[in-house]
Order: structure tokens, then sequence, then C-alpha cells
């Protein structure tokens, strides 16, 4: 992905006939990598939901898991391609947990329990994105906002949809514990 990145950047600064400083050309490679990235993670997801017939509910997971994540943040991939292939593993057994049933009251206990640890854990720090005290509040809040929303929507919905709708918070609320027992107490083994 690097590689093409670096190639599509390169033609088009050749194309404006602009020159740029090894810096900008760095953050132009990085964008075009994370965008060929998700439009590739995504289109593969989305042929996934064509094939299984569960292309609503991806779309639904897709677009719940990314505005929440983005709030949260949690675990993250250390290469593109670990993410690339971790997300669309997640998307895939999106249309195998939409198949299960759970008691409304195991439902609730997990948006309880999913509350709990945003209000605990969210936002999570990374080495690139420092947050200031009122990011990180507005954060919380607003990630806290979103599991409300989402429980009092997949009240409303078809158990498919509902399902999804509960993956994406179910899933995310996973990452960030899995990045606070790596990264936070892990260095108490060490």
């Amino acid at each position: 992905m690097h590689s093409l990145s670096k190639l599509i950047v390169t033609r088009l600064i050749s194309i404006s006939s602009t020159n740029y400083s090894s810096d900008d050309i760095d953050v132009f490679i990085y964008g075009v990598e994370c965008t060929l990235n998700e439009v590739l993670t995504d289109s593969i997801i989305i042929l996934w939901g064509i094939y299984t017939h569960t292309v609503i509910e991806l779309l639904v997971w897709l677009t719940v898991f990314t505005l929440f994540r983005h709030q949260t943040g949690g675990l993250h991939s250390k290469s593109n391609i670990r993410c690339f292939l971790y997300t669309i593993t997640l998307g895939i057994l999106v249309s195998f947990f939409c198949k299960i049933n759970f008691p409304m009251i195991l439902e609730f206990l997990l948006y309880a329990f999913s509350l709990a640890i945003v209000l605990l854990l969210a936002p999570r720090e990374t080495s690139k994105i420092t947050l200031s005290h009122r990011k990180t509040k507005n954060k919380k809040v607003f990630s806290s906002l979103i599991v409300i929303i989402t429980f009092m929507i997949s009240l409303l919905c078809p158990h498919d949809i509902k399902m999804a709708l509960n993956y994406s918070i179910f899933v995310n609320c996973i990452l960030l514990l899995l990045d606070f027992f790596l990264k936070d107490r892990m260095h108490l083994l060490n």
C-alpha cells in the first residue's frame, strides 16, 4: 500500500509542477495510504455484504463502528496490513453475529457495561494523538451519547440491524479494554 501511495503522490506532484518539502510529501503519502486502506477495506466488506445478503447490516456496522471508534480510540494495529485484515475480519463476523439471539436483559447489561467502559477508559490516546483535558471530556461525552443513542435506536430496529448496532459498540469496547490492558497494565509485569 505504501509503494502504491508513493507512486500516486509522485505522479500527482509531477503533474502539478509544484515543489514540496519532503515532510509535505510524507504527509501526502500517509494521507493517500490511509484513504486507499479505507476504500479497499470498505469495498471488501461491502462485497462480502452483497455475497451474504447483509449489506445493510454491514453499512450500519461500518458507520457506527467508525464514528464510535473515532471518538473512543482503542487498540490499533502496528501496520496498515494488519489493520486491513483485522477490520475485514470484524466486518465479516457481522454477518454471523446478526444471527445470534440475545435476551433483552443481556443486551441491556452489555450496553451498561459498554457505557461503564467508555466512562472509565475513553478516549484512548496514541503516540500520534495527544488530547487536551477539554478535548478528552468532549470525546468522552460524545462517546457516551453514542452508546446511549445506539441502544435506544436498537430497540426500534429489526433484529439483524439491532445486532449490527450492538456488535459495533461491543467490539469497540473490547478494543478499549485490550488497549488498556496491553498498554497500561503490561508494563507492570516487566
